[in-house]
């Protein structure tokens, strides 16, 4: 039509002016969205909803296929522990070579190639960042209501995944002051190490319980939403006994190594009704590609480009991204799959 128009009113090519030329772009792009809509609707129909198929026909395929992805992710994570135990057992955790992890990650338990900026170290870089994609996160959960009411379990999941991620910033964040104010014993954390430690194991055990009523019960809640308190309870109790085993540098990939593992034994654990799409799309696009990454960064934090650049922060910065990632592609595929129903 643009095309016709030009050629109807006699105006040579590139003389338009420069803004009606940008919108004109804009709307020419504007116009393939329904075809790409309608793509995505026959896609649906000849894979989800072939011969027909409802969409409580196909929760046994989603379920088959989520039930998979947690096992896949709890046998990682083993493996990853088991690598981790081996690594503290021969003395390694100090930066010893002749292991896969990278000797700088070894050091801080994390990548921190911004740890000398004043005021925006990579703890505080990565607190910021997590806050502001969380809060475009729940904005977004604001904006994109639940059309038609079949988005209960996915909101869930991602309200209490965004509270899990300001409490991740809230920690990047005093970190960042215990080191800055020297509030650490000799300004490390590793001296938290002897400052935990004592002779008599109960004044070991309660120089912990602060941290386990405080941390570990309220962060163990977050990924472990399906389950009594009482279960969370014993849960965290286990966690902080294996974290007294470890140092506190490698405190982040313990947690990770909890948390993940809670989340997936919890999600294996719902009913079965409960296992649909949503279901299916949570490791796919959270659990596993974060566990991955940090798994990376304890590998290549100082061979790959990326993470000597940027650190710590992908690992937060997709962790953030993939909650909203999640639910955006919740609410389209509930809107596209109620239209494909109403074609069927």
């Amino acid at each position: 039509k643009y095309l016709a128009r030009r050629r109807k009113s006699k105006i040579k090519p590139f003389t338009l002016p420069c803004r009606y030329q940008i919108i004109t772009f804009g709307r020419r792009i504007a116009s393939t969205i329904p075809f790409l809509s309608a793509l995505a609707t026959e896609s649906i129909l000849q894979t989800m909803c072939r011969k027909g198929e409802t969409r409580e026909a196909a929760l046994p395929r989603y379920r088959f296929i989520g039930n998979a992805l947690h096992v896949v992710l709890l046998a990682s994570i083993a493996t990853y522990g088991v690598a981790i135990s081996q690594l503290i057992k021969n003395g390694a955790a100090d930066g010893g070579k002749g292991t896969a992890f990278d000797s700088d990650w070894l050091q801080n338990g994390f990548c921190m190639p911004h740890e000398e900026v004043p005021l925006l170290s990579t703890h505080e870089r990565s607190g910021f960042l997590m806050i502001a994609m969380s809060i475009f996160g729940l904005g977004l959960i604001y904006a994109l209501q639940d059309p038609f009411g079949k988005m209960k379990n996915a909101k869930e999941r991602v309200t209490w995944a965004f509270v899990g991620a300001f409490g991740h910033a809230a920690g990047h964040f005093i970190l960042a002051l215990t080191k800055r104010y020297g509030l650490l014993p000799s300004g490390e954390v590793s001296a938290m190490d002897e400052f935990l430690a004592d002779d008599c194991n109960l004044v070991t055990y309660a120089k912990h319980l602060p941290g386990y009523f405080l941390f570990w019960i309220p962060l163990v809640k977050t990924y472990m939403y399906n389950v009594s308190n009482n279960h969370v309870a014993g849960f965290a109790f286990l966690a902080l006994l294996g974290a007294m085993q470890l140092p506190l540098k490698l405190g982040f990939s313990y947690g990770l190594i909890v948390l993940f593992a809670g989340q997936s034994l919890d999600q294996l654990f719902l009913p079965k009704q409960e296992k649909g799409f949503e279901y299916m799309l949570w490791p796919t696009v959270t659990l596993l590609p974060n566990f991955y990454i940090s798994v990376m960064e304890s590998w290549f934090c100082t061979d790959s480009f990326i993470f000597r650049t940027h650190g710590h922060l992908i690992f937060d910065g997709y962790m953030a991204f993939s909650y909203s990632a999640y639910y955006l592609g919740c609410w389209l595929w509930n809107i596209i799959y109620v239209k494909t129903e109403k074609l069927l």
